[in-house]
């Protein structure tokens, strides 16, 4: 379990940043489907809106785990960035791709938006990181870390025969 405050409010705040953005991408991923079933092209919304889902949802189960257990934070939980980004660059595509100012004006807004999500999902991530690294050592969270073991003398029976002699 985790007793720092600090860490703990990370961790609900990366929480809460997935579930917004897990939620977010639910609406936008059916909005895509819809576009893609009546308007005759293929919306790139509803591949990247899903792996935003997924990527949110694997976010918060991580950060459920950390919770739990004091696991290490690793390159794994800055994989929801790349969706994140995905979602951006879909939007950045169709800002080119669009003909109407409106639609243009929507797409970058929203394409800044994602990045910034990745950015503040980087940060929040960084942090537990620093708080981590910052931690003192204690067995509960040095998993993964070989102790050394040291075997005192008297608990050696050096002088002790063997049970077999050498002839």
């Amino acid at each position: 379990m985790l007793s720092h405050a600090r860490e703990t409010d990370c961790i609900e705040a990366v929480e809460k940043l997935c579930n917004f953005v897990g939620t977010f991408s639910f609406f936008f991923w059916v909005w895509a489907i819809v576009n893609t079933a009546t308007k005759g092209y293929i919306d790139g919304g509803m591949l990247s809106f899903a792996l935003a889902m997924a990527s949110s949802w694997y976010g918060f189960r991580r950060m459920k785990h950390l919770k739990k257990q004091n696991t290490r934070i690793d390159w794994k939980f800055f994989l929801p960035v790349g969706s994140f980004i995905l979602v951006a660059m879909n939007y950045a595509l169709g800002a080119h791709m669009t003909n109407h100012e409106w639609n243009e004006l929507y797409c970058v807004i929203f394409s800044g938006c994602w990045i910034g999500v990745s950015i503040i999902y980087t940060c929040l991530i960084l942090r537990l990181r620093q708080i981590e690294h910052d931690r003192p050592p204690t067995p509960a969270n040095s998993v993964g870390d070989e102790e050394e073991v040291v075997v005192e003398e008297e608990q050696l029976d050096i002088e002790e025969k063997p049970d077999f002699q050498i002839t």
